[in-house]
């Protein structure tokens, strides 16, 4: 007898598969695109994604949760980048480069 997967778990086991390597990509600490978060955040990720096996096949999630997942890495990058390009427009070169683009 043959266990067949739903499309729906198909999918979800697809998403969570790519959803690991962002992981791996760009959390994981010293991968090679590691992104700049808090230690808190890394650690929240690493815990419940480190072991690729479990992840996949012991953590219930639905394609909700797998929408929201980075959600906290987005906000928390975007939060940098705003910080950065305040400083940015305080500085000599954003008045010469605002200048140039507003001749």
């Amino acid at each position: 007898r043959h266990h067949v997967i739903p499309d729906g778990a198909e999918r979800l086991q697809r998403y969570k598969s790519i959803a690991h390597g962002i992981f791996a990509k760009y959390i994981k600490t010293n991968s090679d695109l590691e992104i700049n978060i808090s230690y808190a955040l890394r650690k929240k990720y690493t815990e419940l994604m480190a072991d690729e096996k479990v992840w996949l096949d012991g953590t219930e999630s639905t394609l909700a949760d797998l929408s929201r997942l980075f959600q906290d890495c987005y906000m928390e990058i975007f939060f940098l980048m705003q910080q950065t390009f305040t400083r940015f427009q305080a500085s000599e070169k954003f008045e010469k480069v605002n200048s140039v683009l507003t001749v």
